[in-house]
Order: C-alpha cells, then sequence, then structure tokens
C-alpha cells in the first residue's frame, strides 16, 4: 500500500488495483495532510489501553497454551506456529 502512494499527487488515482491483506483497492489522493506529534498527554490513554490489551493477549495465549499442552488428547497436533 506504502509502495502506491509513493510518487502520488493531490488527485492522482493509482493506474491499477493495489493488493493489501485486506483485498484490492484503487486509491486516489484526495489531499495531503502534513503529520504533527502530539503531545503524550493526548495520548498516554490510548497508549496504556494498547499496552494493557497487549498484556491480556500475551497472558490469554499463555494460558490458553498451557491447557492445550496438558490436556490429554490422543491423535492431534496441537502445537501452533
Amino acid at each position: 500500500f506504502e509502495a502506491a502512494l509513493k510518487g502520488m499527487n493531490e488527485g492522482d488515482i493509482t493506474s491499477e488495483p493495489v493488493l493489501t491483506r485486506f483485498g484490492w483497492h484503487i486509491i486516489r489522493i484526495d489531499a495531503f495532510i502534513k503529520g504533527r506529534p502530539l503531545p503524550f498527554e493526548v495520548v498516554h490513554g490510548r497508549i496504556a489501553d494498547a499496552l494493557e490489551k497487549a498484556a491480556w493477549t500475551a497472558q490469554a495465549r499463555e494460558f490458553v497454551d498451557g491447557l492445550v499442552m496438558s490436556a490429554d488428547v490422543s491423535g492431534v497436533d496441537f502445537r501452533f506456529g
């Protein structure tokens, strides 16, 4: 997706569809808005939420992996990854 954006200007449309993990896209650049760093006070809540979600996800995965590995099931390989 980012590679398709390089060299495009406002008003441009991609000459061919672009494949991403979400499917095919035709991209049109309506406007460029220059980004800026946000103050920590503005984003600290979102950062905290993201860190908490990541911690919960990691712990849940570890818990489920432990349950799967301790289960007494034969004939199936439960190892992932």
